[in-house]
């Protein structure tokens, strides 16, 4: 026989009374992302059972997509050890915790309909461009209060912004949570979201200079 035919995938059953942990073990003699589910189990067990510092590496449009709350509660309970953020996933985290919304809707829907309304999408999720810009607004406004002639680091930034936040929140998010149990974040790319427009916009109208030590975020998560 074949050395590669060694061993036999298992159907997986689900029963009356199973853990989820007990699915995901058998899940694990499956295929595709049934067994990479159990997997990510394995390795998440194994973090937790040595001194591993953990990193959260956000990308994607996680928090629109609602897993905004799942990501503070990591936080909450120091699941995670330090945070590396595309700057999108932390303008939405902002944006739902200043009480404003994303929508369910359609990757099918008619894009300059969706314009003429008003509306983005992200995928299938919906936004008003209007409440965006609210946001955007709250970002430039928090960058006047800081001092225009420091070199920030992005983990600099959002610790400040995180018990700004605090302050005027409706409900507690990954920035806030992050400020309350001193957990860094950090964004390499903060320039490729609405908050780089946003602090560009400052820059323009001249609001503020915000200017970021990008090489001291590298030397820090290195330390890290």
């Amino acid at each position: 026989m074949s050395k590669y035919l060694r061993k036999v995938t298992e159907p997986v059953a689900a029963k009356k009374g199973q853990s989820v942990d007990t699915l995901l073990t058998g899940m694990g003699n499956t295929g595709f992302q049934g067994k990479n589910l159990a997997v990510a189990r394995d390795i998440w067990q194994k973090m937790f059972k040595h001194e591993t510092t953990i990193f959260l590496g956000l990308a994607g449009a996680m928090v629109p997509a609602g897993m905004r709350r799942i990501i503070a509660q990591m936080v909450e309970q120091r699941a995670v050890d330090c945070i590396v953020s595309t700057g999108a996933n932390l303008f939405h985290d902002i944006h739902e915790s200043l009480g404003r919304y994303h929508w369910q809707g359609s990757p099918n829907v008619d894009d300059e309909a969706l314009f003429k309304e008003g509306i983005d999408r992200i995928y299938d999720v919906f936004a008003s461009e209007q409440e965006f810009r609210k946001t955007d607004n709250w970002i430039t406004d928090f960058s006047t209060t800081l001092d225009q002639d420091k070199l920030y680091t992005t983990r600099e930034f959002f610790a400040l912004m995180g018990k700004e936040l605090l302050k005027v929140a409706k409900e507690p998010g990954i920035l806030t949570a992050a400020a309350l149990k001193n957990v860094p974040i950090y964004c390499p790319a903060m320039g490729d979201s609405s908050i780089g427009i946003a602090l560009a916009d400052g820059l323009v109208k001249g609001k503020s200079n915000i200017k970021f030590d990008v090489v001291r975020d590298i030397v820090e998560t290195a330390e890290i």
